[in-house]
């Protein structure tokens, strides 16, 4: 079984009776938020800012190996921290925002490497002084990208993967904080956001479920896609914590992702383009997210 299997398998078994008793898709409402998607305005996400004044200094060529593999190791190291900005409630966030401030502190671990190269000393560093929740996981994290010497071979491995099992294989099996999660968020994302930086893994980008975490679920909610049962709704807006594994956290989650295959096959889009979509337009939801614990998501 592939790792996509896998989880295309998880997704089934708790999106199916008796187990989802939480959460029921509703497929009458896909057709119509399909087409709201299309009309949805959305970030147009290159190469980080950062990238290119390395490169400029170095004079490295924009479609050169070195070039690619700065792209890789960035999104790399942003991937491996990417998790739980809240703290307490979803519109608590101890560092002032969330995912933007990661990238912030990325900018400028990468800019400051310039003198000594100690990206991932100075990165773990700056989001100690941002003060992010779980910065003891994120500094282990960003640690196991540190300390293995094949870094760089690691990065040409993933950057010209031929499959999605061959990306996910030398990944996962490299750099377990990415494996931890049965439903492989920070995995599938990287494989997104190296799709969106360079345009890379085109022969296979369409298999790559949505990131579950989150955003996603609450916007799908939002929307009528999901309709939670009474509890489950009730333990949201009441910012009750969710247990990471538990049957509803599970189930937020396989139905996000089947959820939003529903709507790249009713869009022909993938699922990558359902999540930049909803995620970009996040904060027109003034709803509450289900809050878990984890380094998941």
């Amino acid at each position: 079984m592939t790792y996509l299997e896998s989880v295309e398998n998880l997704v089934e078994q708790f999106c199916k009776d008796p187990i989802d008793v939480y959460i029921d898709i509703k497929p009458e409402i896909v057709d119509k938020l399909g087409k709201q998607i299309g009309e949805m305005e959305c970030s147009d996400m290159g190469v980080p800012k950062v990238i290119f004044e390395i490169a400029e200094k170095n004079s490295l060529e924009y479609d050169s190996f070195d070039f690619k593999q700065l792209v890789v190791l960035y999104e790399l190291l942003a991937g491996s921290v990417n998790f739980c900005y809240w703290y307490g409630a979803h519109n608590v966030r101890p560092t002032g925002g969330g995912a933007s401030v990661m990238y912030q502190c990325l900018d400028e671990a990468f800019r400051a490497s310039a003198q000594d190269g100690n990206i991932t000393g100075r990165f773990g560093e700056n989001m100690v002084r941002c003060h992010m929740p779980l910065i003891e996981e994120r500094l282990k994290y960003v640690s196991h990208v540190a300390i293995r010497d094949s870094v760089k071979n690691d990065v040409y491995l993933l950057l010209y993967a031929k499959s999605l099992q061959d990306f996910l294989d030398k990944l996962l099996i490299s750099y377990v904080s990415f494996s931890k999660d049965m439903f492989l968020k920070r995995a599938f994302l990287l494989v997104h956001m190296l799709n969106r930086r360079l345009g890379l893994y085109e022969e296979f980008i369409h298999q790559v479920p949505v990131p579950a975490d989150y955003q996603i679920p609450k916007m799908l909610e939002w929307f009528g896609v999901l309709k939670y049962s009474d509890d489950l709704h009730d333990m949201i807006w009441e910012s009750r914590l969710i247990p990471s594994g538990s049957l509803q956290e599970c189930e937020i989650r396989a139905s996000t992702i089947m959820a939003c295959k529903m709507l790249a096959d009713e869009i022909g889009c993938t699922q990558g383009d359902i999540d930049i979509a909803l995620w970009y337009n996040r904060k027109a939801c003034d709803n509450p997210f289900h809050l878990t614990i984890t380094t998941d998501y």
